[in-house]
């Protein structure tokens, strides 16, 4: 018995040893995974910018300032313009004067003169300005194809022959076909770098015809301002103050079964007082107004530096959203079989039985103020499920993923301003943030890539 018995010992101290030998090696392994992994993204790997992206001075035929134009009461003034904008906390921001329609379009040698200023303000990482425009389009047969802003992202080489006779010569509104106006965006961005046309309040009269372009022509579109709401119909908060045409809203043109549009998230105030970025205050130039407008939040990777081209490149990448007014620093991450795919914003690939999860994060000290978190997605709302200080997720459910989703957060409005409160109109005293939307399709579907 003694020789079974031994081999039997020499068996399992031999089989002790290797598997203390492949627990070590496994514990290596996965010690050297974890330190070469890396970590999902996080708000606290950002930086976090906010401007007002629409604003009017008394340039503009209805617009007013207390030292030029026709001002109707307590109008800002255009030589403490840019001082006046850092003082409420801006990081960016673009006058964008009408250049022609109806409403009267600023004349060429006070827009130059307000253009060199606003330049000669630009300090990179400080306070950025955007050379701007909002132009009307329209046909004399097929109407209006919407209100736009051009911007202009070129650096100040490019931008030296810049001015409102190169930018639109005279008031006329009318082109002669839809793809006109992309071949002057072609022109303009020959002359003077980088440029957009964003779509703003699009589901108001005059609404933007989505049809005309393509979802490589428009990368972002204002959903909110003194306007209003223009996510939907549907949407409740700070719903539009006059008429709204589903077709023109921006979930219109997000239909997967319409245009499939795919565009970021931006907001402005459209203030018409000479008073960028003023979100508690109504307009004193145009009373209808009943909203104190909002901002654009800029996602940028920590440490880049805060110019023109770095605001382009997210816009163009939809690094960008929208808030009711509020400067929250928030963030989107898309989770793919729980492994991290990219940011809110982005578009992406999927095997059929792939899950995704959501997840929106805000630091904690920003906890305490969300109220809650909404999905909206293709056909559905639901809400996000607090994982944590400053973390909300949702997860798709046997392959039931949307083909666009994006997240809205509810904000306590009284307890993000304080005693100070925020006078911005509507009913609603709660704020909101509202990211832009990620799109969803299956990797063997190429038209989509």
């Amino acid at each position: 018995m003694f020789l079974p018995t031994l081999l039997a010992a020499l068996l399992h101290a031999c089989t002790d040893a290797a598997d203390t030998a492949a627990q070590t090696a496994a514990d290596d392994t996965t010690a050297e995974d974890s330190a070469s992994a890396v970590p999902p993204p996080a708000v606290e790997d950002y930086d976090f910018y906010f401007g007002d992206l629409h604003a009017h001075t008394g340039l503009s035929g209805d617009g007013g300032s207390s030292d030029f134009g026709d001002c109707v009461s307590d109008c800002g003034a255009l030589a403490t313009l840019v001082e006046d904008a850092r003082a409420r906390g801006m990081d960016f921001m673009s006058i964008t004067d009408h250049l022609n329609g109806s409403v009267g379009a600023a004349d060429s040698l006070r827009y130059d003169q307000l253009l060199a200023t606003l330049l000669a303000a630009d300090v990179p990482g400080e306070f950025v300005i955007v050379p701007g425009a909002e132009l009307f389009f329209s046909h004399a047969e097929e109407g209006s194809y919407g209100h736009k802003n051009l911007y202009f992202f070129g650096d100040d080489a490019q931008l030296t022959d810049l001015s409102r006779a190169a930018i639109w010569p005279d008031q006329t509104s009318e082109v002669d076909s839809c793809q006109a106006i992309w071949r002057y965006q072609t022109g303009m961005e020959d002359r003077f770098g980088p440029t957009m046309l964003i779509p703003h309040h699009p589901s108001s009269r005059l609404y933007t015809d989505w049809l005309c372009g393509s979802p490589d022509h428009v990368e972002a579109v204002e959903v909110y301002s003194r306007h209003g709401n223009s996510l939907g119909p549907s949407v409740s908060y700070d719903p539009m103050f006059h008429d709204i045409t589903p077709e023109g809203s921006v979930h219109g043109a997000m239909d997967p079964e319409g245009m499939a549009w795919k565009m970021g998230f931006v907001g402005g105030t459209d203030s018409h007082d000479t008073r960028p970025g003023a979100v508690c205050e109504l307009d004193t130039q145009r009373e209808e107004f009943p909203y104190g407008g909002g901002y654009t939040g800029v996602l940028l990777e920590r440490g880049e530096l805060l110019d023109r081209g770095a605001i382009h490149r997210a816009l163009s990448d939809r690094r960008v959203y929208a808030t009711s007014g509020i400067r929250m620093p928030a963030l989107g991450v898309i989770y793919i079989n729980n492994e991290p795919a990219g940011l809110t914003g982005e578009r992406f690939g999927l095997e059929r039985d792939d899950d995704v999860r959501f997840e929106v994060q805000v630091s904690e000290e920003h906890d305490g103020f969300v109220q809650e978190v909404e999905l909206y997605m293709t056909n559905r709302i639901v809400p996000m499920e607090e994982d944590g200080p400053g973390r909300w997720s949702w997860r798709s459910d046997g392959g039931t993923v949307p083909l666009w989703a994006y997240a809205e957060l509810v904000i306590d409005g009284d307890a993000w301003y304080g005693e100070d409160g925020c006078e911005d109109g509507g009913e609603d005293r709660s704020e909101r943030v509202w990211l832009s939307p990620s799109w969803f399709f299956l990797s063997q579907d190429t038209s989509e890539g």
